[in-house]
C-alpha cells in the first residue's frame, strides 16, 4: 500500500488567515492539523497548493459569508469533514483521494475539476439538519481505473444535480446512492431538471420491524426521488439490499421526475412501496427497458402521466399503487404483471409500420393480449380515442431551436414532448430549425412551410410519433 509523507515544516506566517496555526506546509502540500475556517481572502493562497492532507476527525470548511474553492488534491483517512452547516460555500475542484469515509455538512459543491480517488465512500452527514445539500456542479472526468464511488446520506441530507450527466463519462464505474444509512435517517435525490444515470441504490429501511411508527411519520416526508422540472433517473443495476438499509424504495416520487430501469442483468429490479401510504405525485413515468420494477401496495402513484414497458423490461403492478389516469404504453418482449386488476385511461402498443396504436376501450387479460400481459388480473382501458390533441405552436422566441423551451412556444407553455396528444405545429411565418434532444413522444406535427423548416437530430434523439403523424404544407 502507498503511504503518502507530509513533513511538518514551521509556519510561515501571513500566507493564510489566523488560523495558520492549524496548518503545516512543505512544498505545496498542506496538512490540517485541527478544523479550519478558509476565506475568500485565502484563495490566492489556497490556489498554489497541490494538495491538503486532512486528518482524521478534523473538518475544512469555508467561513459565513465566504465561497471558496479547492482546485487541489485532498488526500484524507479516519472520515475527516469537509463543510460545515451554517458556514460558508465549500467548492471542491480537485481529485478527493480517500481511504475509508469522506464526511460532507453544510453547503459543499463539487465543481469542474472535481474527480474520485479509488473506492471512495462519500458520507453526507450533518445531523437532523435539512440546510445540509451537496451539490453536483460538473461532468466528472473518465478514469477507468476507479471501480466504485458510493454516495451515502444519514439523518436529513439532498443530493442536487446542477448538469446533466454528471457520471456520463465514467464508464462502467459503479456509481451507488444510499439513501440513509443505518437506522432513523432519511435522503433526497433532487434531479433539478437534469437526467441522471446511476448503478445502484438502497434505502434506509423504513420496512424493518423494529421501526416504531413514529420514527417513520418523522423521516419518511423527507425520504425522496424529486424534480421540480421534468428529468430521468435512470439505474442500471437495481436497487440492492446493503447493510442496515433495504432494496425497497419506501418514499415519495415528486415533481416531474421519472424512473427508468435499464438493468445490465435481466435480474436487477426496483421495488417501489410507502409504509405510510403517503402519496407519490410525480407528474413524470415509470419506464423498464430491461429487469423488473414492482409498483407495490401502497406506492400511490396518483399523478403519473404514463408507465412504459419496452426491450425486455417487465412491470409488475398492484391495483393500489396507479391512478386510473394514467396511460399505459406496451413495447418490447417483457411482460405487465397483473396479480389484480387495474384500470387505466389508455393505452398503445408500438407496431412497427404505425407507431404507436390506440387500444380499443375493453377489458384485457393475458389470453386477449398475450403478447404484453401475464398473470391473473386484466387491465380495463376506459377511452379508446385519443381525445382532445393540444396544439402548440411554434415562435422560435426563446433560442430558437430547444423544443422543450416555453419561450420558443406561444403563450410560453412547452409540450411536455411525453405524451401522444400532444401536436406541434410549425407555421409559415419565419423560420423554424429545431433540434430533438433524446428520445420524444408526440401526436405529430404539421410543417405550413416547408420551405423555412428544419429539424436535426441532437445525441440520442428518437421521435415516437403517434396517430396524427407527419402532415407537410404543399
Amino acid at each position: 500500500m502507498k503511504t503518502r509523507l507530509i513533513i511538518a515544516v514551521v509556519w510561515v506566517s501571513g500566507m493564510f488567515g489566523a488560523w495558520a496555526a492549524n496548518w503545516t506546509v512543505t512544498d505545496g502540500c498542506a496538512s490540517v492539523t485541527a478544523d479550519c475556517a478558509l476565506t475568500e481572502s485565502d484563495q490566492a493562497a489556497i490556489d498554489a497548493l497541490t494538495s491538503i492532507t486532512i486528518e482524521s476527525g478534523k473538518c475544512l470548511y469555508a467561513a459565513s459569508g465566504n465561497t471558496v474553492t479547492i482546485p487541489c488534491e485532498i488526500i484524507s483517512s479516519g472520515a475527516p469533514t469537509l463543510g460545515k452547516l451554517g458556514a460558508g460555500t465549500l467548492v471542491v475542484a480537485g481529485k478527493m483521494s480517500t481511504v475509508g469515509e469522506l464526511k460532507l455538512a453544510g453547503a459543499v459543491e463539487l465543481g469542474d475539476g472535481a474527480a474520485f480517488g479509488p473506492d471512495v465512500t462519500i458520507l453526507a452527514d450533518a445531523g437532523n439538519d435539512l440546510r445540509n445539500v451537496f451539490r453536483f456542479n460538473t461532468v466528472f472526468p473518465a478514469d477507468s481505473s476507479l471501480p466504485s464511488t458510493c454516495f451515502q446520506t444519514r439523518a436529513y441530507t439532498t443530493f442536487a444535480f446542477d448538469k446533466d450527466n454528471v457520471f456520463a463519462n465514467m464508464g462502467g464505474r459503479d456509481v451507488r446512492f444510499v439513501l440513509g444509512r443505518g437506522s432513523n435517517a432519511a435522503g433526497i435525490l433532487d434531479l433539478n431538471g437534469h437526467d441522471q444515470t446511476i448503478s445502484t441504490m438502497s434505502f434506509f429501511h423504513p420496512l424493518s420491524a423494529n421501526q416504531s411508527l413514529a420514527t417513520l411519520e418523522r423521516y419518511a416526508p423527507y425520504h425522496q426521488l424529486k424534480s421540480d422540472t421534468a428529468a430521468t433517473l435512470t439505474v442500471t443495476n437495481g436497487f440492492v439490499m446493503t447493510k442496515g438499509n433495504c432494496d425497497v424504495f419506501a418514499g415519495r416520487l415528486l415533481g416531474g421526475i421519472s424512473f427508468k430501469l435499464d438493468a445490465t442483468a435481466s435480474s436487477g429490479k426496483a421495488a417501489f412501496s410507502n409504509v405510510l401510504e403517503e402519496v407519490s405525485s410525480t407528474t413524470g413515468s415509470i419506464i423498464c427497458a430491461s429487469g423488473t420494477i414492482e409498483l407495490r401496495d401502497g406506492a400511490r402513484f396518483n399523478s403519473l402521466s404514463s408507465i412504459r414497458k419496452e426491450g425486455s423490461g417487465n412491470i409488475a403492478i398492484s391495483s393500489s399503487a396507479i391512478n386510473p389516469s394514467v396511460e399505459l404504453y406496451l413495447d418490447g418482449t417483457g411482460k405487465i404483471t397483473l396479480n389484480s386488476n387495474i384500470s387505466v385511461a389508455r393505452a398503445y402498443t408500438n407496431d412497427a409500420e404505425k407507431g404507436w396504436v390506440a387500444l380499443a376501450a375493453d377489458e384485457y387479460d393475458s389470453s386477449s393480449l398475450s403478447a404484453h400481459l401475464a398473470g391473473p388480473g386484466k387491465v380495463t382501458v376506459l377511452y379508446s380515442e385519443v381525445g382532445n390533441t393540444e396544439t402548440y405552436t411554434w415562435t422560435g422566441g426563446g433560442d430558437g431551436v430547444t423544443l422543450s423551451a416555453p419561450a420558443n412556444w406561444e403563450g410560453g407553455e412547452a409540450p411536455t414532448l411525453d405524451s401522444v396528444h400532444e401536436m406541434l405545429v410549425f407555421p409559415a411565418s419565419g423560420t423554424s430549425s429545431v433540434r430533438v434532444d433524446g428520445e420524444i413522444t408526440i401526436g405529430g406535427f404539421k410543417v405550413e412551410y416547408p420551405g423555412s423548416f428544419a429539424m436535426t437530430a441532437g445525441v440520442g434523439a428518437l421521435v415516437n410519433l403517434g396517430e396524427e403523424g407527419v402532415s407537410v404544407a404543399d
